[in-house]
């Protein structure tokens, strides 16, 4: 059994690691992602809303191992998908305004301007910028 000093150094050690020292969600190694995401493409195809959500996965397993370069355009790539449904259907997918949301925090996270990241949603979505709601 652990006292209560031994238990708060512990959470001293581990609240003051970085992002990548911790193990990231989602729990599957970068490998693995990729695999998942070859396997869910040759399942749906490369524009399927599912792609979109294994590329958010991927792209936030990298951005929480310092790789933000790495994840922008796999979130770029998401958040292209979820508004190509959305031209195709009429309907915004659920997961829609969430990729909106990490793609911005992400680019805010990267250094871009408010003004960068507004140009670059809107050019995402085509003529207007998109909103969450």
């Amino acid at each position: 059994m652990y006292s209560a000093a031994s238990r708060l150094s512990r959470h001293q050690r581990s609240s003051t690691r970085k992002p990548s020292d911790r193990h990231p969600h989602p729990k599957l190694p970068k490998n693995e992602q990729h695999r998942a995401l070859a396997i869910t493409e040759a399942s749906f195809g490369k524009d399927h809303p599912n792609i979109a959500i294994r590329l958010n996965n991927l792209a936030r397993l990298l951005y929480a191992t310092d790789r933000p370069g790495e994840a922008e355009p796999l979130m770029r790539r998401a958040l292209a998908i979820f508004l190509a449904f959305q031209r195709d259907t009429g309907h915004a997918h659920p997961h829609r305004d969430a990729a909106i949301r990490n793609y911005a925090g992400l680019l805010t996270a990267m250094g871009r301007t408010e003004a960068d990241i507004a140009a670059a949603l809107a050019a995402l979505h085509g003529e207007a910028e998109p909103e969450p709601r």
